[in-house]
């Protein structure tokens, strides 16, 4: 009404409170249109300081909604214009708030190493600034920033500063200027990444507590990213069975508040589970509705990882041609957008793949594998590493290199004992016993 009447003013706080209410419905593009277009009616006001401010407020609410929709259209526009106004008016806080967004952008875009740059001078400005409540803010920016890289000991740093800094100031249900309760899904990082080192019981501890807190909180979007991070730590250790309980509640809990992106996610570690427990159809199945999301909305980010295992299940339907295009694809998108532990992985997979279906590149296979090897114990990914010897042992005993393969089989059976990744430890003895 007020827009058709032309009064900027009310209809841009009208649109605002439409948009903040089509957030809490779980209704994120409707809540999109509602932001961009209070933005329209701020524009027609005259410039001053105070419709800056207001233009700034409706840009930061606008953000949330646009993540869940995977950035669409003049995202990072809004983005930039929003830091440019904050710089204008001299608003330190609401600059740091939109380079943490910033960072954010470029995480989900698949331009990590701009979102780093971003993301340190967010986190470090809101230090300098001892600001809490911002600087839980923009660590949740940057530890995304960092896992996107594979920088799994830069992430489990950073969260556990997090962890206690929110524990200290008795904020574990506070969202801190992020679309989750920060609390919980930190930890449930934290328990990831930590079980991606190695240390799958300490792992376990800290998805538990997180997950514990989002239950008690009884925030859905938070419910179902602390279930995806656990279940996607079962998911690295091989045990397909308490993953998939985990999984299947991400789904649920995503697809109820519209979380489009982590939907994708949720999908894909669903039919991993299903991979893991041998349900290969159901797997495939499962994993491309993944890819169909995230291909969808135009989100690259770890795209690499989804073709990867993709790849692994047309391996093991019979379709070496097709795994071995996934395979392929993979490592390319996993250079593309920087995303190193997930090229370790793909060329580990890519060389085990390159070794049984063709003779005549063996030397290539072989090479893949110790490439991807390398660049997993570069970012001390220890269940990757572990996986990647079991592959290389293979190998070896596929190509009558006894010795090199019973060194590297049980190089990969001590570890996978030591983390207890029976899953791995089960195929890598079967190996064992046929030599």
């Amino acid at each position: 009404h007020y827009s058709k009447a032309e009064n900027h003013d009310k209809a841009a706080h009208y649109l605002k409170l439409s948009g903040i209410k089509a957030v809490g419905k779980h209704s994120p593009w409707e809540a999109f249109q509602f932001y961009k277009n209070a933005i329209k009616e701020i524009k027609q006001l005259p410039e001053s300081d105070d419709n800056k401010r207001a233009q700034i407020e409706v840009s930061l609410l606008m953000y949330f909604p646009m993540m869940f929709l995977g950035q669409p259209e003049g995202t990072l526009e809004t983005l930039q214009e929003g830091e440019r106004l904050s710089r204008e008016v001299g608003d330190e806080r609401n600059l740091v708030a939109f380079y943490g967004k910033l960072a954010f952008h470029c995480h989900q875009m698949g331009d990590p190493l701009q979102g780093i740059e971003y993301g340190e001078k967010a986190f470090q400005t809101a230090e300098k600034m001892q600001d809490t409540e911002l600087m839980a803010a923009t660590a949740w920016d940057l530890y995304n920033v960092y896992s996107n890289m594979g920088e799994a000991t830069k992430v489990v740093e950073l969260c556990s500063k997090t962890i206690d800094l929110l524990e200290k100031n008795k904020m574990e249900a506070g969202f801190c200027g992020t679309p989750f309760v920060i609390y919980p899904v930190t930890c449930g990082y934290y328990g990831y990444f930590t079980a991606l080192l190695g240390d799958f019981e300490q792992g376990k501890v800290f998805c538990e507590k997180g997950l514990h807190t989002a239950t008690k909180i009884k925030d859905i979007g938070t419910l179902g990213l602390t279930e995806l991070w656990y279940g996607y730590l079962y998911l690295i250790k091989g045990d397909g069975t308490l993953s998939l309980n985990h999984l299947e509640n991400s789904v649920k809990y995503c697809e109820e508040v519209k979380q489009i992106v982590l939907s994708g996610y949720a999908w894909f570690g669903l039919g991993l589970s299903n991979y893991l427990l041998g349900e290969l159809e159901t797997a495939r199945n499962y994993i491309e509705k993944g890819i169909d999301i995230e291909n969808n909305i135009g989100v690259p980010l770890l795209l690499s990882a989804l073709y990867a295992w993709l790849s692994l299940t047309y391996f093991d339907l019979g379709d070496q041609q097709k795994a071995l295009s996934l395979v392929k694809e993979a490592v390319q998108l996993s250079e593309k957008h920087y995303e190193k532990h997930m090229e370790g992985y793909s060329r580990i997979f890519l060389g085990m793949i390159l070794g049984k279906t063709d003779s005549s590149k063996r030397d290539e296979a072989e090479e893949s594998i110790l490439q991807g090897i390398n660049i997993c114990e570069s970012l001390k990914l220890r269940p990757f590493y572990s996986v990647g010897y079991l592959y290389l042992g293979e190998f070896y005993a596929d190509t009558g290199q006894k010795e090199k393969a019973l060194e590297n089989l049980k190089k990969a059976e001590r570890m996978f004992k030591e983390m207890g990744m029976d899953y791995w430890l089960a195929k890598t003895r079967v190996i064992l016993n046929r030599l």
